[in-house]
Order: structure tokens, then C-alpha cells, then sequence
């Protein structure tokens, strides 16, 4: 009884070590996956879909994000989620790589939250000019006392500056609702851009990584809301994966409760109850909890930092496509396989030690004498 156990408990252990130690997208890079009102995401979780976080977007509590996201486009027109759901201003938000969403109860409908109106009120204006080439604001006085299609047509007037990006807008299926009104156009040198409220184009006049000349793009401005601080926190921290939460925890608790129970089912007197083998065995794990620890270190501790590596490496520095890369190839997984076995011997060594020096004395039966007495 006692080596089934043994070879149970190493068994169930070094099996979540290993599930812990594989590749973070051991279903063949698959970085998104359904869930029962919604979708989760890994690819802007910060680690270039790294890891097991990222960003769910559904339909919980009546509020239909996720209806909303596909029938906008989904990650082709708004990008990947950005953000957890959080409350901000008093409404219901999530951020987009490329918009907003913002629920208004009232009307219960998703609008787009004005990115770059918001930026202007904190006094990012500056920081947009410098680090993102985006002119500030022209002054609004010149909308006082005009109606709404007034105000409309002379802020369409700003597209009349460049023809390319005005087809950009107006090929938008509802451009004053997504994009928002344009505020300002000014020549930044190798681009021209049309500042608007939710959005900035850019056209480009010399080729650069992410553009061709003459191309028009569109900054992501759910991005540019994160990097310039509108929103920060747990709202933006990435979410773990249900799946990967409960084996994460499964994978650190297990060791502790094995190795607190096992002594007392291995080496307890038969006749004891229940309660009296869990007594001895925590009065025993009281007295070698160092040694329970160390298993830990040993065990769980490289499984999280084997898995961990990756997403290190990329934090680093730009060199994220070449981590993927190498990380999927041939000579990767085989590196992969050979640091997991490593591991898998490892842990095995440390739980049998563990086991050696921690484990409850077995019980001595009393001898027989040749007529049946009870030697003394």
C-alpha cells in the first residue's frame, strides 16, 4: 500500500510540474479562445501573446461588448482588447487597441469614447507632439453660436487638407460616431496628419517600418490612452486564464498537501482514526517544514520560472518576434523538451528526498511468544 502511494503522489506531482514547464502555447500558438458569453485574448497582453494572460471581452451582466465587437469588425477594425472591463467616469468601459467602448445605460447602447479629447483635458497635447506626432488642437471658438451641421462642415473642412486621408474617413461606415470630428491637420515633416477626436491619421510620405509611401494609417488610440496614462491599474493589468489560474494553483498546493497527508496514510497505525493520522502528520510537517519548503523551491519554483522565460527575454528589449520565432521552431522545441525533462528529474530527486527524511516511523507490532503471550 505504502509504494502505491509513493509512486502516486510522485506520479500526480511531477504531472503538474510538467503541465506547468510546457511551451505557454502547446496547442500549436493558438493565442485566443472562446468562452461561453464571449472571447478571450492574449495577443495585447504587453508579452506579444506570451504567457497565459490577456484580456476577456464578453457579454456579461446585459452589457453586450462582445456582440458589439464582432459586428464592428472585431480585432481587424478595432484591434485586440486592451483592458479589463472597469468603471471610468461613472460608465461601464473597455478598451480596444484601437477605440474605447463606453456603455450608456440609458440609450443601452456602445459608443467610442473621445480618446484624444480626454488626452487634450489632462494636458497630454505636448506629450502627443513630441512623442507622436500629433499637432494639438485648433481652437474651437469659431463653433460658438453655430448649429450642429455647421459645426460639422467646418471641422470636415481640416480633410480638404489632404485628399488621401479624407477617402480614409469618409470610407468609414459611420465615421462621426467612430472616428469623431477632425480637430486639427498640420505637415509633421515624413507625415501629414488630421488630429480627430477618437483617431489620427497619418499619411505618410516615405516608407517606414509599419507604412509604404503614400499610405494612410491610423493610430491606435485605445494604445495611445494606456501609454499616455488615461487609464492604469488593475484595469489594464491582463487577466489569467481560468484555465491556467486553477492549474497554477493546483500546482502549488498540491505538493503541500500531499506531503502533509502522506506520512500519516504511509506510516499511521492501522487501527488509528482519520483524525489521529492527520494529527501526527501535522505535528510532523510542523517539524520539517524547511525541508517541505525546499520541495517547493525545487519543483514549483523552475516550472514558473522555465515558464516565465520567454516573456523575460522579451521584455528586455525589442527582439519579441525573434523569442516567437525560435520558441516555435524545431530547435526550440527541442530545447524546450530537454530543460523540461531536467526539471521533471529535478523534482522527482527533491520529492524522494522530501519523502526519505520527513516521513513517520512505522509502527513496531508487538512480538509473539510460542504459546500465544505478549513478550514483555
Amino acid at each position: 500500500m505504502r509504494v502505491a502511494l509513493v509512486r502516486l503522489v510522485l506520479a500526480s506531482t511531477l504531472l503538474v510540474q510538467l503541465a506547468m514547464a510546457l511551451p505557454a502555447h502547446a496547442d500549436g500558438g493558438a493565442l485566443d479562445h472562446a468562452l461561453p458569453d464571449g472571447h478571450f485574448y492574449q495577443q495585447a497582453n504587453g508579452q506579444g501573446g506570451q504567457g497565459d494572460t490577456g484580456y476577456a471581452i464578453t457579454d456579461a451582466d446585459g452589457i453586450p461588448f462582445w456582440s458589439e465587437y464582432q459586428r464592428l469588425g472585431g480585432p481587424g477594425a478595432l484591434g485586440y482588447p486592451a483592458s479589463r472591463r472597469f468603471t471610468w467616469d461613472g460608465f461601464t468601459v473597455q478598451v480596444m487597441q484601437k477605440v474605447v467602448f463606453q456603455w450608456h445605460p440609458d440609450t443601452r447602447q456602445v459608443a467610442f469614447v473621445n480618446v484624444l479629447d480626454r488626452l487634450h483635458d489632462l494636458g497630454k497635447d505636448g506629450w502627443l507632439l513630441v512623442y507622436r506626432q500629433t499637432p494639438r488642437p485648433a481652437d474651437t471658438a469659431a463653433d460658438i453660436g453655430l448649429s450642429w451641421p455647421q459645426v460639422e462642415q467646418h471641422h470636415w473642412g481640416m480633410l480638404d487638407t489632404n485628399a488621401a486621408i479624407k477617402a480614409r474617413y469618409w470610407a468609414d461606415s459611420d465615421p462621426v460616431d467612430h472616428l469623431g470630428l477632425p480637430m486639427a491637420a498640420a505637415d509633421m515633416g515624413n507625415n501629414f496628419v488630421v488630429r480627430a477626436q477618437r483617431g489620427v491619421f497619418q499619411y505618410w510620405k516615405v516608407n517606414v517600418p509599419w507604412a509604404k509611401q503614400g499610405e494612410v494609417t491610423i493610430a491606435n488610440a485605445g494604445d495611445l490612452a494606456k501609454e499616455a496614462g488615461l487609464f492604469s491599474g488593475l484595469a489594464v493589468t491582463p487577466e489569467l486564464q481560468l484555465v491556467s489560474l486553477v492549474l497554477k494553483g493546483f500546482a502549488f498546493l498540491v505538493p503541500f498537501l500531499l506531503l502533509l497527508v502522506f506520512p500519516a496514510v504511509a506510516a499511521a497505525e492501522p487501527a488509528a482514526s482519520l483524525v489521529a493520522r492527520l494529527d501526527k502528520a501535522l505535528e510532523h510537517w510542523e517539524n520539517n517544514v524547511l525541508r517541505f519548503l525546499a520541495v517547493l523551491l525545487l519543483t514549483v519554483g523552475p516550472a514558473m520560472l522555465l515558464q516565465r522565460l520567454p516573456e523575460a527575454v522579451i521584455q528586455r528589449g525589442d527582439n519579441a518576434a525573434a523569442v516567437q520565432t525560435f520558441d516555435a521552431s524545431l530547435l526550440g522545441s527541442a530545447v524546450h523538451s530537454a530543460l523540461t525533462v531536467l526539471l521533471i528529474v529535478v523534482g522527482a530527486v527533491a520529492l524522494a528526498w522530501c519523502y526519505r527524511f520527513a516521513k513517520l516511523p512505522r509502527p513496531v507490532k508487538p512480538k509473539q511468544s510460542a504459546v500465544g503471550e505478549t513478550s514483555r
